[in-house]
């Protein structure tokens, strides 16, 4: 029926209302922008000023025009995979996180954030962080592992242990960018060495060590 300014259709015994049909169409007064398809055997689509942006698929969900907006004061969107680990895309208070989360999603292990206000990146172990990105660099908590061949342009301080993967070489520690004379703390042999022979002095003419203690004799031999 039509009020006057508003036509409606009313169930008014609170049963059920149905539009059977193989496929329904819902479109403006001139046929011109649709705002909804439903396809019989096929796709529910969802438009926007004429425009398609949402569309069921055999495999789930398509979204086109590549925006997807949660607004919320804390958002989140569960990837819940069946017999395997399940994850969780969160932004809340401004950081970003991506955790690991139980099958009844009542327990999260922060994996990766990011800190809105700071902007530093953080990774976790485990829910334990082990690296994150300072104003200065980087700072990593734990053991620091490397297979190759590190290089540090700037500072780099070690307050735990250093080990490289070749059991051969240990840390190697260079005096300039050109990488030609420095020092070898060997993994393999239990020493400290120069990396070349009669090339790398024990102090200088003006600055000198203080004191040298030895268990054994000192060799200064060529």
């Amino acid at each position: 029926f039509h009020n006057g300014s508003q036509s409606k259709i009313i169930d008014t015994q609170g049963n059920e209302l149905r539009l059977n049909a193989d496929t329904i169409r819902f479109r403006d007064k001139d046929d011109g922008d649709t705002y909804a398809n439903f396809i019989h055997d096929g796709a529910v689509e969802l438009y926007h000023d004429g425009t398609k942006k949402i569309e069921t698929t055999s495999d789930g969900v398509k979204i086109d025009g590549g925006l997807l907006e949660i607004a919320h004061t804390s958002c989140h969107i569960d990837f819940m995979e069946s017999s395997t680990t399940n994850h969780r895309l969160r932004n809340g208070s401004g950081n970003f996180h991506i955790q690991r989360i139980s099958d009844d999603k009542n327990t999260t292990t922060t994996q990766f954030l990011v800190d809105g206000g700071t902007g530093a990146v953080e990774l976790y172990h485990e829910g334990s962080k082990k690296l994150e990105t300072t104003s200065g660099g980087v700072s990593v908590t734990g053991t620091f592992s490397c297979s190759g061949n590190p290089t540090f342009g700037g500072v780099a301080t070690f307050n735990g242990s250093y080990q490289q993967g070749n059991s051969t070489h240990g840390l190697v520690l260079y005096g300039s960018g050109s990488q030609s004379r420095g020092v070898v703390i060997s993994h393999g042999a239990n020493n400290m060495r120069a990396t070349h022979t009669n090339d790398v002095d024990l102090g200088t003419s003006s600055i000198r060590w203080k004191e040298i203690f030895s268990n054994n004799s000192l060799n200064t031999s060529d």
